[in-house]
């Protein structure tokens, strides 16, 4: 079975969705590993393969989905 090279992506949280652990449990059903969630600035992070990304941004309380660059050492 061939693994899929996963991106790392960091997920922004609305102002009006406190519940960040919800929004964090609704990320990872749709496929974000590896979850961070980071309270004081409403950001959490984690990987997912590249065609799951869009879906990210369809779950309630997500403002915003940024992929992090990736730097390979030379």
């Amino acid at each position: 079975m061939e693994k899929r090279a996963l991106q790392s992506v960091l997920v922004t949280v609305d102002d009006q969705h406190h519940d960040l652990d919800l929004v964090a449990r609704a990320l990872e059903k749709a496929g974000l590993v590896d979850t961070d969630v980071l309270r004081f600035s409403g950001i959490i992070g984690g990987s997912i393969s590249e065609a799951q990304i869009a879906g990210l941004r369809e779950i309630p309380g997500v403002e915003n989905v940024e992929a992090q660059p990736v730097f390979h050492a030379s």
